[in-house]
C-alpha cells in the first residue's frame, strides 16, 4: 500500500525518509538517549544517597529507625495490632 491512495493519488509521506527502528522500537539515536537517561538517573540517586549517609544525623537515624533487632522484636506486635484494626492477619512462626 505504498505510494497510491484510495483514489489513485500519491501519498506525499512516501518521499519522506524514515528512520530505521531497532528491536526495542526506538529510532536512530534512541539507544544513546536511553543510555544517557540511565546513567544520569544512577548519578542522581548516588548523589542523594551520598548526601543522606553523610548527613550529621545519619548515625542517630540509622540506630533508632533501622535497627534490625528492634524490628524483629516489634514485628509480632505490629502484625497483631494490624489484625485488630481489620487488616488481614499475617502469621510469622
Amino acid at each position: 500500500m505504498s505510494g497510491v491512495g484510495l483514489e489513485g493519488s500519491v501519498d506525499p509521506r512516501d518521499d519522506v525518509p524514515r528512520r530505521p527502528r531497532s528491536r526495542l522500537g526506538i529510532g536512530e539515536g534512541g539507544g544513546k538517549a536511553i543510555l544517557i537517561a540511565t546513567i544520569s538517573t544512577i548519578v542522581v540517586f548516588a548523589a542523594i544517597a551520598a548526601v543522606v549517609v553523610n548527613a550529621p544525623g545519619w548515625p542517630a537515624f540509622r540506630e533508632k529507625f533501622l535497627n534490625v533487632d528492634v524490628f524483629v522484636a516489634s514485628l509480632p506486635l505490629i502484625l497483631e495490632r494490624l489484625a485488630d484494626v481489620g487488616l488481614p492477619a499475617v502469621r510469622i512462626d
